[in-house]
């Protein structure tokens, strides 16, 4: 699912109608981070809390400490006023360099925040991603951009 939408100048930015939840609620938290592209990414609690026991799993050396610490400061963890709206830190919006229009887009593990601008130079378009959607077929293998299904049977 996908929906253009703008961030207004109190830098709130509504989550698409599309997207929400009927139990999600002005206390409905998400985690907000940086993604490819440059972009943000969002996941619900839930992930969250399933990506922070990963980084403190993670945290073996200083090199590593500091992926930990660098990643928690450029997140942060948002609640939906009663629009379904959640206020974007400034220091993310410079980051993945977004003003007001903005693109987002879901895929399976999260939603993903993009400036319409950025997003016109790296969209895959159909063809890449009907071959990525058929890489996920079981026994596909994805080489150099092409897919080779050695089997396709479903139990």
């Amino acid at each position: 699912m996908s929906a253009q939408t703008t961030v207004d100048s109190q830098r709130r930015l509504a989550i698409p109608k599309a997207w929400r939840l009927e139990t999600d609620t002005e206390k409905t938290r998400f985690f907000l981070t940086l993604g490819s592209g440059p972009s943000l990414e969002f996941y619900d609690y839930s992930e969250f809390e399933r990506r922070r026991e990963l980084a403190i799993q993670r945290m073996v050396d200083v090199h590593s400490d500091m992926l930990v610490t660098s990643s928690a400061r450029n997140s942060a963890i948002i609640t939906l006023d009663k629009q379904g709206r959640f206020v974007v830190p400034q220091h993310l919006l410079d980051i993945a360099k977004i003003k007001t229009d903005v693109y987002c887009e879901g895929s399976f593990a999260c939603g993903r925040i993009i400036a319409l601008e950025i997003w016109s130079q790296v969209d895959p378009g159909p063809d890449a991603t009907i071959e990525f959607n058929h890489s996920l077929n079981a026994g596909a293998i994805v080489s150099d951009a092409k897919v080779l299904v050695t089997s396709t049977q479903t139990k």
